[in-house]
């Protein structure tokens, strides 16, 4: 798929350091979109006030993993994003941006992250 590997490694040390260091940093979308020693650098050094992480490049997470003993990081497995009304909120989102997506209408789509 064209543009397929433009989001591996978005989230960089640049776009952690440039966070006020009051903000937490959280994952449900892709892992392989963080820079994850990037991530684990500025946890360490505590330039962000933590993390909740819910996927990983590598999954499960590996059990040497050091986001294991961060006390500023939430771990969750696989599951953050799911809640009982899921597809009632998210479906509609979804479909009407596909929708959107393929009349080329990209500015009228929703929750679109700015890159």
């Amino acid at each position: 798929m064209p543009g397929e590997t433009k989001n591996i490694g978005l989230f960089s040390r640049s776009v952690f350091t440039a966070m006020k260091r009051t903000a937490f940093f959280i994952n449900i979308g892709r892992g392989e979109t963080v820079d994850e020693a990037a991530l684990y650098e500025v946890l360490r050094e505590q330039r962000i006030a933590g993390a909740g992480l819910d996927v990983f490049h590598a999954e499960p997470l590996p059990a040497g993993s050091p986001f294991w003993d961060m006390p500023n990081v939430f771990l969750t497995p696989h599951i953050g994003a799911f809640f009982a009304e899921y597809d009632e909120y998210v479906m509609p989102i979804l479909s009407g941006n596909m929708e959107l997506f393929l009349a080329g209408r990209f500015v009228d789509m929703r929750n679109l992250v700015p890159h």
